[in-house]
């Protein structure tokens, strides 16, 4: 099983080094993966062009928003 304690950390040091906001559920987890794949196994890329699709987190920033208030 993967320990994604870590994937808060993640989401905060990405929003604050690129401005891109991740939502700790989905896109999170999921960029976090492709950091650690792409960092330990970098042979796997290599020559390779990489997508990685952010499919939002409106929803995520609402659901914040409204807990707030």
């Amino acid at each position: 099983m993967v320990n994604f304690t870590h994937v808060p950390d993640f989401v905060v040091s990405v929003a604050r080094s690129t401005g891109i906001l991740l939502d700790p559920t989905y896109t999170g987890k999921a960029a976090n993966g492709l950091l650690k794949e792409l960092t330990n196994n970098p042979h796997r890329f290599r020559g390779r062009r990489i997508l990685f699709l952010h499919t939002g987190i409106l929803s995520f920033v609402i659901l914040t928003i409204l807990v707030m208030i």
